[in-house]
């Protein structure tokens, strides 16, 4: 019997978001400060932690190669689309470079900012698993943090950095 269980089961585990290598543990919490990284974004810019840490920021952790990172990079491109001039919004990728994903931006119509990052050494300063990866920041500190239990809503964010406006 557990194993017919296990095995109706098992499709809906393989859909689930891309399997982490990593041991759990280290992750950042409510109340934490970001940590300092600096990136280059698909402009060219170069974006670091300080320019985060006045006002309100979204940073995102993502890969597009995740099922629950393609139903979550809609819902912060819209909020993007409504927010751009009151918050700024980091998007780094975890292990994916810029040319696969400036293939899925156009694709997606995104023009949203991000930073194809081909390692995990950004993303570790943050956490060690479970993307997609969203915090909500105010003046550095993180303030709410969303993971894909459940995938983030449009008006959670939107409400979260509201409150922080």
């Amino acid at each position: 019997m557990k194993k017919i269980l296990l095995l109706l089961l098992l499709p809906f585990i393989a859909l689930s978001c891309i399997k982490d290598k990593e041991k759990k543990g280290f992750e950042l919490k409510v109340g934490d400060s970001i940590p300092q990284f600096s990136v280059v974004m698909n402009d060219g810019t170069q974006l670091n932690s300080s320019s985060l840490c006045e006002g309100v920021s979204l940073i995102m952790f993502f890969n597009t190669n995740c099922p629950d990172c393609k139903r979550t990079l809609p819902t912060v491109h819209q909020v993007y689309n409504g927010y751009s001039d009151k918050v700024s919004f980091a998007l780094i990728s975890r292990e994916q470079g810029n040319t696969e994903l400036a293939k899925y931006w156009q694709q997606n119509s995104y023009t949203i900012p991000y930073s194809g990052q081909p390692d995990r050494t950004v993303y570790n300063l943050f956490a060690t698993s479970l993307i997609p990866r969203i915090y909500i920041c105010k003046d550095g500190i993180i303030r709410y943090i969303y993971t894909d239990t459940p995938n983030p809503e449009y008006d959670s964010i939107v409400r979260d950095i509201n409150s922080l406006l």
